[in-house]
């Protein structure tokens, strides 16, 4: 191995007592334990992308999954919170600034999941105008359920752990982090 292989470079991010082989395929079963896909957009040709795993979050069926488009993903946003996530992704697209965004899908068969989408931006080498937007995508739905339905909130006054049950039904608009 010459210094600075991409093996040399992948050996460097798994334990030194695993071969790079079962390194990968451990990771590989640990994202799809986390629910997380990757996705990316082409500014230039408006061309989407997405994983194996985001089409899983989507409910898609396997083969042939339906094409991805930015069109589809903006169906599937959860109307009340679809503004904030198309003002993220605009402003990626027109500023460069990337986003990492707390927000719920509405999918065909009516059930609710809630996501956690990261945009990171690639900038032409040259021009240096926004060129991609990359991401990944994570379904959260079973942390904010658990997070739902065990609110506690600690009094400050007298130090005391009481349930908040009036907030339990409400659904919080898109979170931003």
């Amino acid at each position: 191995l010459q210094a600075g292989s991409s093996t040399e470079q992948w050996n460097a991010q798994c334990p030194s007592f695993m071969s790079s082989h079962s390194w990968r395929g451990i990771s590989t079963e640990l994202r799809k334990d986390l629910k997380v896909g990757e996705w990316a957009y082409s500014c230039s040709t408006q061309e989407m992308w997405w994983s194996v795993a985001v089409h899983q979050i989507f409910d898609d069926t396997p083969a042939p999954f339906t094409p991805p488009s930015f069109e589809r993903y903006r169906g599937l946003l959860h109307p009340d919170d679809r503004d904030q996530v198309l003002f993220l992704f605009q402003r990626a697209i027109e500023r460069g600034i990337p986003y990492d965004v707390t927000h719920r899908l509405y999918l065909p068969n009516k059930t609710i999941k809630w996501c956690r989408c990261m945009c990171r931006i690639q900038f032409h080498s040259v021009t240096k105008k926004v060129e991609k937007l990359i991401g990944t995508l994570q379904d959260i739905s079973s942390w904010a359920q658990s997070i739902k339905t065990n609110i506690l909130v600690e009094s400050e006054e007298n130090n005391e752990i009481i349930i908040d049950e009036a907030t339990l039904d409400e659904e919080p608009a898109c979170i931003i982090s």
